[in-house]
């Protein structure tokens, strides 16, 4: 047992631990075992280097922006990296959802959109998981509980755009490099919103005016999408 964590935080230790390993197995092993005929080690080394890249910036937030007991304990910041980890590797297979996914489309078939969406969808999911990590907290659950309403609400906007466009088919059927560009765009920056309003949106009304605020200028995003007035536009909802 690590020292100077309660029973509950060594618990959720415990489990991130278990999470982050699950995660890197299921991230890194079609990385390295799916065949490089065919090319696609450029974009095999851009995926390799995303979960680190994440965690590079959750580390710098939690040093940077955390409560003084994170910043100065290693123990919690060995916690948070572990759940950042799980985290990402969370966001990734939700991707499944909007109809992506990241071993078939990013690594079976070298499809740079699918590339582009995944680091997006990580890079988004860990920026509400270490915005929810700036200021003061009376537990780690003042943590987890604003990451998780972030992180779901930027997939509810997500599937909201899935629905009103066919953006998931100009990823995986049309390859669209710029709408893999303009999702990743659109999920990172989500994520930057969102996880600012993630610290506060269960003690002050400020996080809750920041998320109504990214719900009330999503719209504008739709147009990026647009399907051209002859495609047929598959129904999803």
């Amino acid at each position: 047992m690590v020292p100077d964590v309660s029973e509950d935080e060594g618990f959720a230790l415990a489990l991130s631990a278990v999470l982050a390993l699950l995660s890197a197995v299921r991230w890194y092993k079609p990385l390295l075992t799916v065949s490089l005929l065919g090319g696609g080690g450029l974009l095999r080394a851009v995926l390799f280097l995303t979960p680190p890249l994440g965690l590079a910036v959750l580390w710098w937030v939690l040093k940077t922006y955390a409560a003084p007991e994170v910043r100065e304990g290693p123990e919690y910041v060995l916690l948070f990296i572990l759940a950042g980890a799980a985290w990402m590797g969370l966001a990734a297979a939700g991707m499944r959802v909007m109809d992506i996914s990241f071993r078939d489309d990013a690594i079976e078939n070298r499809n740079p959109a699918a590339v582009a969406v995944t680091r997006g969808a990580v890079w988004g999911g860990m920026l509400c998981f270490a915005g929810a990590n700036a200021g003061e907290g009376a537990t780690i659950w003042t943590t987890f509980f604003p990451a998780a309403v972030s992180t779901g609400l930027l997939w509810f906007l997500w599937f909201v755009l899935a629905c009103a466009s066919r953006v998931s088919d100009a990823v995986t059927i049309d390859r669209d490099t710029a709408s893999g560009l303009r999702l990743a765009g659109l999920l990172i920056a989500g994520g930057v919103v969102l996880g600012r309003a993630g610290p506060c949106c269960h003690t002050a009304p400020s996080g809750l005016l920041d998320i109504s605020f990214a719900i009330e200028h999503f719209p504008l995003f739709l147009p990026s999408f647009r399907p051209p007035a002859d495609a047929t536009i598959p129904a999803r909802c």
